[in-house]
């Protein structure tokens, strides 16, 4: 998968995130399969999305499933998963506050 595919598949997520009601900025952790990390933020941008993903790197397919979360401004998160197909999901994690 080439950067520039995955940079897409994360923009796409992003933007999906967004028309769910997240707010900017999103910051996100990613997390490869073989343990390597990269962090970063996504804002919108007059010709799109910021680059989110860092690096001008292709990756390879051992390096695939990614996993990566993502926090908005009001601390609302997301679990997305970049499958070895290139398939990819994101799904909202739900936060209940200890009142005990």
């Amino acid at each position: 998968m080439t950067h520039h595919e995955l940079d897409q598949i994360v923009a796409d997520l992003v933007t999906q995130l967004s028309t769910q009601g997240f707010e900017n900025p999103l910051a996100f952790a990613a997390i490869e399969r073989t343990g390597r990390t990269s962090s970063g933020s996504s804002s919108p941008t007059q010709a799109g999305w910021i680059e989110p993903m860092p690096g001008q790197v292709d990756v390879e397919m051992d390096r695939l499933p990614i996993h990566l979360l993502f926090v908005d401004a009001r601390s609302r998160a997301a679990h997305g998963v970049i499958e070895p197909s290139g398939a990819a999901s994101v799904h909202l994690c739900t936060w209940r506050p200890d009142h005990g």
